[in-house]
Parts: structure tokens; C-alpha cells; sequence
């Protein structure tokens, strides 16, 4: 399992605890201090079933101004290569399937 967060995003913190409190050590990578390549989340977005604007994080300061200027989906993932708190999070890998965003009990239900 491989969980990629923000150390300041309290739904990442909080995902991170219950599955720890759980007896799960997931793998850990903060995207703010690593960041995620191009390639990488084009992968993930896939994975997910999700286009890049669907993946933004809606309550981020960028958001709005994203969408009114009508930018393309490869130019939403280029600023998600420069800033990754753009996209939603956490971002859970569990056996090839990736959650975006996911609540606790659904990981939980996926690893046992």
C-alpha cells in the first residue's frame, strides 16, 4: 500500500492514522516535498478513472481561475507537476486499485 499526501492536509493525516491504528504501515510519499511526475500522474488519473479536472482539489486557492480559463487537461496536469496540492487527496494505492480521497472504512474493507 502506498499513500501519496500532504503533511499539512488533515483527511491525509487522519487516513494515515486509522490505517496505522489498524496495524497497516503503508508506504509514504509527502508530494509536496517529492512531487509526482508527469507521467506519474497521468498513471494515477488513469488508474482512477479520472480526468485531470476531475481530480483537481476544488478547495484549492487555483481552482476557480483553472476552470474559467478553460485550460486543456495536459495543461491541468503540467500544474499539477509544479504544484501537487492541486490534486485531491490522499492519494491510496492498494494492489494496483488507486483511491482518490478515499474514507477509512473503504481502504480498511480493500486490505482485509
Amino acid at each position: 500500500m502506498r499513500i501519496y499526501y500532504y503533511s499539512r492536509c488533515t483527511t491525509c493525516r487522519r487516513v494515515i492514522k486509522g490505517l496505522k491504528d489498524n496495524g497497516l504501515e503503508p508506504e509514504l510519499r509527502e508530494i509536496s516535498v517529492h512531487g509526482l511526475s508527469r507521467e506519474e500522474i497521468k498513471s494515477i488519473l488513469a488508474s482512477a478513472g479520472l480526468t485531470p479536472r476531475k481530480a483537481l482539489r476544488k478547495r484549492h486557492r487555483l481552482y476557480r481561475d483553472i476552470l474559467s480559463k478553460g485550460y486543456t487537461d495536459d495543461e491541468i496536469v503540467d500544474l499539477m507537476v509544479r504544484d501537487p496540492t492541486l490534486i485531491e487527496r490522499p492519494i491510496v494505492i492498494i494492489n494496483d486499485k488507486v483511491y482518490i480521497k478515499p474514507d477509512l472504512d473503504t481502504l480498511l474493507d480493500n486490505v482485509r
